[in-house]
């Protein structure tokens, strides 16, 4: 199945989250202008406030190799979606230039894992295509990353964490009337 299915809606319930990953399949195809419809509706769904104020409190992280090849709605016409919103959609793109060494022991030349995951121990050459990924970004307010190693991914994950997530406190400035007087 090439279009976009939703197995858990946005939560902080890490458990239910862990319990579906298994579920998780690869499909021979990638519709990103479909799938960000679909998360731009999953989120106008949950997030009231992006909705009706236009602040973003919410924002959609695209972690792909940039190549569109199902779905009907293109990926530009996706991030138009996203940028009416009110939601930032930042891209994540995966993937090298030289190609990825298939250690998984699966994707012995045809499949949907034998373009992702090399054939049969052998690399293919992955390149991403970061030109249509920056369009999305710069579309839809966001910024463009380039991950190529799991290391990569990790930073690009923390500098994410410290652009979407925001925590809100109060603080006491009695004291520094205080201080002042």
């Amino acid at each position: 199945n090439n279009w976009p299915q939703v197995l858990v809606r946005p939560t902080t319930n890490r458990t239910l989250l862990a319990d579906n990953l298994p579920w998780l399949q690869p499909a021979s195809g990638t519709a990103i202008g479909d799938g960000l419809a679909a998360a731009v509706s999953l989120v106008r769904s949950v997030d009231a406030k992006a909705k009706t104020t236009g602040r973003r409190d919410s924002a959609i992280v695209l972690l792909s190799d940039g190549s569109q090849t199902a779905g009907h709605l293109s990926p530009l016409a996706g991030a138009v979606l996203a940028r009416r919103a009110g939601i930032r959609v930042d891209t994540i793109a995966l993937g090298t230039d030289h190609g990825v060494p298939n250690q998984s022991g699966v994707g012995g030349g045809s499949g949907p894992l034998s373009s992702v995951l090399g054939y049969g121990g052998f690399s293919q050459p992955m390149p991403p295509d970061l030109h249509t990924l920056s369009v999305i970004a710069d579309e839809a307010g966001g910024n463009s990353y380039r991950a190529g190693s799991v290391r990569h991914l990790d930073g690009v994950y923390s500098r994410l964490a410290d652009t979407i997530l925001r925590r809100r406190r109060e603080l006491g400035i009695g004291s520094w009337f205080a201080a002042a007087a």
